[in-house]
């Protein structure tokens, strides 16, 4: 640590940071930045010194924050950690980075980080682009050069799948985990210049590839996913993960053209039905297989299937497994079931979903019916997943009724009060949490909403910003961003502030009327929790129930002030 030091005792600390996503040894690297960063640090300290802005006893001391190897895709970086919890202990009174993508290239993360510094009071410096966050100008290019090198972050990668999408049409393995039936080997040779070079492709595993052409004929002679997936069960055949295939795995798998021998028959089918075929018809030659890319959409949080239409589909180096005729009768048969597919069964408010288990086989139990009786209640039981699947054949658990287990369940947690002190405690401060951050959560939701709003109104005020060669629309666009900026420091006090709001996002009643009710146990109380909130208290208080056909066991969470708890009844 560096110190430039006066007559006075004020201590003003500067912390560096500096990153760099590999270790090169040259170029910006950490060394260069951290020196670059310094001299520009005491060259401004000098100007100031000599203008009489900065007081002959102000100490200036150095803090160093480097990140080596570390990407700067998100904030997920040790030393970055280390200099923001420095910031909220009050330690640092400015951050310097020799240039602004070595904080970030992602737009939210800097954006949150702009925010953060400003409720800080800690000043920003990038030392390439001259920017100060002093001046109104400085905090408005930030912004946008934090946009900016976002987009070349996103331009990268998108050269980078680019690149990767044209390897994937010589038919080479790409990576990832190979489809059942296949592994992937290292092919070496020599190229046009005799230089040495690598790729993967995917070969034949026979005792896969067996199982995998017993998949495609056994759907084709029963006609349906659930009634293959039973077959196999039954059959103790298992995955590679040693668990039972299910009929989402089975569809990903028949619907994979891997398997399918490149033929002129198949090429026709492609063509037709609008696949994105990447190979010319003279190289669908009978021998080899196909390889697609692109299939699914790994960008939403739920991964989904993507048109057939942006598929690559290309003739692969490994040779078909299935012929085209029976691939193509799979397509139509898989086709002509999508109407009758599985649906989830509606919601019935099964509090112990995802908690009881089968005493036999250990499988989970899931509700099952949701028959609406005379007096408006809808009742269902709990059945276990193993038996469902196998027909009967793996597990013969006895069914368990829902409505019945859920009340019982509910009355043994409720009656800890007078039973275990520990527990009643742990429970009560459940609760108590629960009470205290649930009746926020509207408020919160709408809050977030309104600072997104102006979050995406900042981003077009910046571009316009930017394309503006008028001085009075300039000064308009800036008037505004500071007018996003105030609302925004508002909202994010009202955010931290909480304030309660007497309607609970679920349940729509005066959480603080009933707050002594809630922490006194009392069922009237619990019956007006909607379901969700019902279910969130058991998850939290109930580790796993176990149902042996007559009995169930409750075992609860040993939380911090709770023993381990049993209850039979």
């Amino acid at each position: 640590m560096g110190i430039f030091m006066s007559g006075k005792n004020e201590v003003i600390t500067i912390a560096v940071y500096a990153r760099k996503s590999k270790y090169t040894g040259k170029g910006e690297s950490i060394e260069n930045q951290i020196e670059k960063c310094r001299k520009y640090i005491m060259d401004s300290m000098e100007r100031e010194r000599d203008d009489g802005r900065l007081d002959a006893g102000t100490v200036i001391q150095f803090a160093e924050y480097r990140d080596e190897g570390a990407s700067g895709k998100n904030m997920e970086r040790p030393m970055m950690k280390k200099l923001l919890a420095d910031m909220e202990d009050g330690k640092i009174q400015k951050l310097v980075c020799y240039r602004l993508d070595r904080v970030s290239r992602n737009v939210k993360d800097f954006a949150e980080l702009f925010e953060r510094l400003t409720s800080l009071g800690v000043e920003f410096v990038s030392v390439n682009e001259s920017f100060d966050t002093a001046n109104p100008m400085g905090r408005a290019m930030i912004s946008m050069s934090s946009v900016f090198a976002q987009l070349e972050r996103e331009t990268i990668a998108e050269r980078i799948v680019d690149n990767m999408m044209g390897l994937a049409k010589t038919g080479r393995w790409l990576g990832g985990k190979p489809p059942l039936g296949f592994v992937s080997r290292k092919v070496e040779y020599c190229d046009e210049n005799g230089k040495k070079r690598s790729h993967f492709r995917l070969e034949l595993v026979p005792e896969e590839a067996e199982i995998a052409e017993l998949i495609f004929s056994m759907y084709l002679k029963l006609g349906s996913l659930t009634k293959l997936e039973t077959y196999l069960l039954n059959k103790d055949i298992l995955s590679r993960n040693g668990k039972p295939y299910g009929r989402y795995v089975l569809r990903a798998i028949l619907g994979n053209p891997v398997y399918c021998t490149a033929d002129s028959r198949i090429y026709g089918y492609l063509s037709k039905n609008s696949y994105g075929i990447y190979a010319e018809e003279t190289h669908f030659d009978g021998k080899h297989g196909l390889i697609a890319y692109n299939k699914n959409n790994n960008r939403t949080r739920v991964q989904r299937v993507n048109p057939v239409k942006d598929w690559i589909v290309s003739v692969g180096e490994h040779g078909g497994l299935v012929s085209s005729e029976r691939w193509i009768q799979v397509q139509e048969c898989l086709k002509k079931n999508a109407g009758m597919s599985y649906r989830y069964p509606k919601r019935i408010g099964a509090l112990l979903s995802g908690m009881l288990r089968c005493g036999g086989c250990g499988s989970y139990m899931r509700p099952k019916g949701g028959r609406t009786a005379k007096d408006g209640q809808i009742h269902y039981y709990y059945q276990c997943e193993c038996k469902e699947r196998s027909r009967g054949q793996k597990c013969q658990m006895p069914n368990l009724f829902g409505n019945a287990a859920d009340e019982m369940v509910v009355d043994k947690i409720l009656a800890l009060k007078g039973q275990y002190v520990d527990g009643y405690s742990y429970l009560k401060g459940v609760l108590h949490k629960l009470e205290r951050t649930s009746c926020r959560k509207t408020e919160q939701d709408i809050l977030k909403r309104q600072m997104e709003a102006n979050e995406e109104q900042a981003k077009s005020l910046l571009y316009a910003l930017g394309r503006s060669r008028n001085e009075s629309t300039s000064s308009l666009i800036l008037g505004r961003l500071d007018e996003i900026n105030r609302q925004q420091e508002k909202l994010k006090v009202q955010c931290e502030a909480g304030k309660e709001n007497d309607v609970m996002d679920a349940g729509g009643f005066n959480s603080e009327l009933l707050s002594e009710d809630l922490l006194s146990m009392n069922k009237a109380a619990w019956n007006l929790l909607p379901p969700s909130v019902q279910k969130d208290i058991l998850g939290k208080v109930v580790r796993e129930i176990v149902w042996d056909g007559q009995y169930a066991t409750i075992y609860l969470t040993a939380g911090e002030g709770c023993r381990r708890l049993r209850e039979t009844w």
